[in-house]
């Protein structure tokens, strides 16, 4: 009976150690962490399930795992021997001179470095050195999205959302950012996406190529804005970018003028008109005719009898100033 009452008041201790060490390791994640708040709960939300559930777990349990606990004071050798090495396994190998809030203190800190570098020192002065060696990409295309966003919710320019082809691995994407646009990178995810299935003219099914690829999402360490991200910015910058993509661009001009060789290209097509290329044999078009050519001769007639009336009148007044 004592020997289980030690062995209980071990486990409180050990419970009590381990609380004190999560609110300490989550402090320091905090402290020691160098990305912004935003970047990181984009991590966060953005790990794998798996590991996820692994922190829950490990976060939740109520009492120490075999890894963690100290060993009882009547513990056997053996029973010593192998709480050591399941710590070491689990904590690293100097794990015995350190508290779980210094090794949670390390991850925080590693999960946050930049990844593809290496700091080194070269005549006593520090220098970052780019890991991995040269390569050659083959030609293939790195298409930008914006980013999945649910409604209500704020865009996060802490991450980077682009569409690769399947063979492109995490390293590849993260030195040719760094290579090519000098982008910092914390962490990369990415899943793939296979297209369904088409029915073909021949009854074949076959997949489409724009269907199928792989979904890489990059942390940044500075933030990027999407183009043409107007929902997110103020009114005044707002107003700004529209004036100046006007300016640049004319999209409104573009717009109406599209809009009017529309309207010019389908006129008469309208579902009570009926388009109507030159003459025709209905009998409407030919009363139409017959009552422009009748307006024409009347207008015909009536020019001469002006010009004969006028010309009536200059003859009469020659008469007059003869005979007087």
């Amino acid at each position: 009976m004592p020997r289980i009452q030690s062995h209980l008041k071990d486990l409180a201790k050990a419970a009590a150690t381990r609380a004190s060490s999560t609110s300490s390791a989550r402090n320091a994640l905090q402290n020691t962490s160098r990305l912004h708040p935003v970047a990181q709960a984009a991590r966060e939300a953005s790990a794998p399930m798996a590991v996820k559930q692994r922190r829950e777990d490990r976060e939740k349990s109520a009492f120490p795992t075999l890894g963690n606990a100290p060993p009882r004071a009547s513990a056997s050798p053996r029973e010593r021997k192998v709480r050591k090495e399941l710590r070491e396994r689990l904590l690293g190998p100097h794990a015995a001179n350190r508290s779980a809030g210094e090794v949670d203190e390390e991850t925080a800190r590693r999960r946050s470095r930049i990844r593809g570098t290496r700091t080194t020192k070269v005549d006593g002065e520090t220098q970052t050195a780019v890991v991995g060696q040269r390569i050659y990409l083959p030609n293939i295309i790195f298409r930008l999205i914006r980013n999945k966003t649910l409604p209500g919710q704020p865009y996060n320019p802490y991450e980077a959302t682009f569409r690769i082809p399947n063979s492109v691995t995490k390293n590849d994407v993260r030195s040719y950012l760094l290579a090519m646009y000098g982008v910092e990178t914390t962490y990369i995810r990415t899943d793939n996406y296979f297209s369904p299935l088409y029915r073909n003219y021949d009854r074949t099914q076959k997949t489409r190529r724009q269907y199928t690829y792989k979904r890489a999402v990059v942390g940044l360490v500075e933030p990027f804005y999407y183009p043409e991200n107007v929902n997110e910015m103020s009114a005044e910058d707002r107003k700004t970018y529209q004036r100046e993509i006007d300016q640049n661009f004319a999209p409104s001009q573009i717009k109406d003028r599209t809009k009017q060789n529309i309207i010019e290209r389908t006129k008469g097509r309208s579902a009570g008109a009926h388009y109507r290329s030159g003459p025709s044999l209905q009998r409407g078009n030919i009363i139409a005719k017959i009552m422009e050519k009748r307006k024409e001769r009347e207008q015909r007639v009536a020019e001469a009898a002006r010009f004969l009336v006028a010309q009536q009148g200059q003859t009469s007044a020659a008469a007059e100033l003869s005979t007087s």
